[in-house]
């Protein structure tokens, strides 16, 4: 029997997911606090930059997106409306941006112009479910409802 040769590219782009699988990696997007960090989707904790963050972006992924776009009633009730997407191909980080644009679109359209704050999203670079709770807690959190500073 002849043995498979070696495949380096193959063999990295496995490592580098099972990094980013063991570490429960996810992207946070909020436009309305400017913020666009990696955090632990279990934890909370950010994520700094580095061989995790090489791992995200310089291999392609099956995507588990949350996309909300975020509200907020002038009584000061605070709620999202939002789509779970599961991509059926991979996709490098950088191609996502399209994607995202799409669905985000389709929510504002549904949303009370009033009340519309902004998008943000939640881009897990894995096959995962992610909770409406674990979702809204994560972007309160990040300040995604918070007041701008006065200019």
């Amino acid at each position: 029997m002849k043995r498979k040769p070696n495949n380096t590219r193959a063999r990295m782009e496995r490592a580098m997911r099972g990094l980013v699988r063991v570490n429960h990696v996810a992207v946070v997007d909020i436009s309305t606090c400017e913020r666009h960090v990696m955090v632990n989707l279990r934890t909370g904790r950010l994520i700094p930059p580095g061989e995790i963050g090489r791992a995200v972006c310089d291999v392609s992924h099956r995507w588990s997106l949350f996309i909300a776009a975020l509200c907020a009633e002038p009584g000061g009730n605070r709620y999202m409306k939002f789509v779970l997407i599961t991509t059926q191909s991979n996709y490098m980080a950088e191609h996502l941006t399209d994607l995202i644009e799409g669905y985000y679109q389709e929510l504002a359209a549904n949303c009370n112009a009033k009340h519309l704050l902004g998008p943000a999203w939640i881009a897990v670079p894995n096959d995962v479910e992610i909770e409406e709770a674990q979702a809204h807690q994560l972007f309160k959190a990040l300040g995604a409802w918070a007041e701008p500073a006065a200019a």
